[in-house]
């Protein structure tokens, strides 16, 4: 007989993935992927435990957030603040706590709570 209790201590949670697909934007006539917008968000999120891949996309002025491949999250680039996460960017804090909201429900439970 198996044993399939799972055991999730403090310090143990699982690494999910969190997938930034941008979109070139314009800026002085000059159309590029620029990563500005995003970048705060992925250090934010890293910071939090994600593994967060940033990616290109061709969606003009778009910018994608997948948890685990999956679509939770999308925005224009131009809804992002430049200067980074503050309490004024709502739109990365929405964005955030989705993402946090998505872990923990891929838990279960938070991390720390022991499941048998």
């Amino acid at each position: 007989m198996e044993n399939n209790d799972m055991v999730i201590k403090y310090g143990e949670c699982p690494s999910y993935t969190v997938d930034i697909l941008y979109g070139p934007t314009k800026a002085c006539e000059v159309l590029k992927h620029r990563t500005t917008r995003v970048e705060h968000i992925k250090e934010k999120l890293e910071k939090l435990g994600f593994i967060v891949n940033l990616r290109r996309t061709l969606d003009y002025e778009m910018v994608i957030f997948a948890f685990e491949g999956h679509v939770v999250f999308t925005c224009r680039a131009t809804n992002l603040s430049v200067l980074g996460c503050s309490s004024d960017d709502s739109t990365a804090y929405k964005l955030i706590s989705l993402m946090l909201a998505e872990r923990n429900h891929a838990q279960g439970k938070d991390c720390g709570i022991l499941n048998r």
